[in-house]
């Protein structure tokens, strides 16, 4: 441990020294004036800075910056709030220790020493001290293990809305996100759309190219899906083994018709091989779209199977192709 001594006596920092050796451990370290051990402490950019004090003994009379003003030039600044500093006064002079210690010095001492009880104040505050920087240093392993925790929930938050094939959101995301912007568009008399992309003839594809080209195939598609989307409020998701879904809030159905042509282009442009499709040489897509006004007196359920019954049109009409419903 170290002690800074401040006293402008050069017998009395000997005087400290002297005694400090019978306590053992301790380092000394000298200042002959407040503004030297501004230096010392990395207060000012005189002297070499010396890290880790752990007490201070500050004469009261110093020459040109007193020991009460060093004290609260000291306790000022938040690195040194927990220092603790002991003021050192002449025998006689009780009446400068008030203001030290609204200065915040945290004991005293008086001249001349008391070698037994010199050693006693400082071993104490010493002691003191390390069951602060204990405590202190507890708090702070706390702040850190609340803090990784509160990380990996909010991790584990996040990944529990991740589907783990396709990066995208999850049906337990999806169906969270879908009823909460049903109810805002509702209650804002704004209009919502639902988009239901089908991947055709999917389970011949898995038969033809094996589950894991099937599965690659589903993260490329979800991949292409998630850029055609782009506003804050838009989730692409994956809805089923071979289905996604597009949630639009606020949206024109013209604007809802065009992004669900725009994912049926995007994924013919991909060209990802198909030889088992009865409708391309390709990997394509029906698609079912669904535009309404939401309304609290109606289940958020009714968009979506108005979504389906366009789904379902589009693969009863030859799939590969888009039906879009409004209401």
């Amino acid at each position: 441990m170290k002690i800074l001594a401040v006293d402008d006596s050069q017998h009395d920092l000997e005087l400290f020294e002297a005694i400090i050796d019978k306590i053992g451990g301790i380092e000394l370290v000298r200042a002959g004036s407040a503004e030297e051990a501004f230096g010392i402490l990395g207060i000012s950019r005189n002297g070499k800075v010396v890290k880790d004090i752990d007490l201070i003994l500050l004469d009261i009379h110093l020459p040109m910056v007193d020991g009460i003003e060093a004290c609260k030039k000291i306790k000022s600044i938040d690195a040194f709030r927990d220092l603790p500093i002991v003021v050192v006064t002449a025998m006689g002079k009780e009446e400068s220790l008030q203001p030290a210690f609204d200065a915040g010095a945290i004991d005293f001492l008086e001249k001349p020493f008391n070698k037994v009880e010199f050693i006693a104040r400082v071993n104490s505050v010493l002691k003191l001290k390390r069951e602060m920087d204990l405590r202190k240093a507890r708090e702070k392993e706390l702040e850190e293990a609340t803090r990784k925790l509160s990380q990996s929930n909010r991790e584990l938050e996040r990944l529990s809305r991740i589907d783990s094939l396709t990066g995208l959101s999850n049906r337990m995301h999806f169906d969270e996100l879908f009823e909460r912007e049903w109810k805002r568009c509702a209650r804002d008399k704004k209009l919502f759309s639902i988009i239901l992309i089908d991947i055709d003839y999917f389970r011949a594809y898995n038969d033809a190219y094996g589950m894991q080209e099937a599965d690659t195939c589903l993260r490329k598609i979800g991949q292409r899906l998630a850029k055609i989307a782009q506003r804050p409020a838009d989730l692409v998701s994956r809805y089923s083994a071979d289905q996604f879904a597009i949630i639009l809030p606020e949206i024109e159905p013209k604007d809802a018709e065009k992004m669900a042509k725009d994912a049926h282009g995007a994924i013919e442009a991909m060209k990802i091989e198909h030889k088992l499709s009865k409708v391309s040489s390709y990997v394509s897509v029906s698609i079912g779209c669904a535009s309404d006004h939401p309304s609290e007196k109606v289940s958020s359920y009714s968009q979506i199977k108005e979504a389906d019954k366009a789904l379902v049109k589009a693969k009863r009409e030859g799939r590969n192709r888009i039906v879009c419903s409004k209401t």
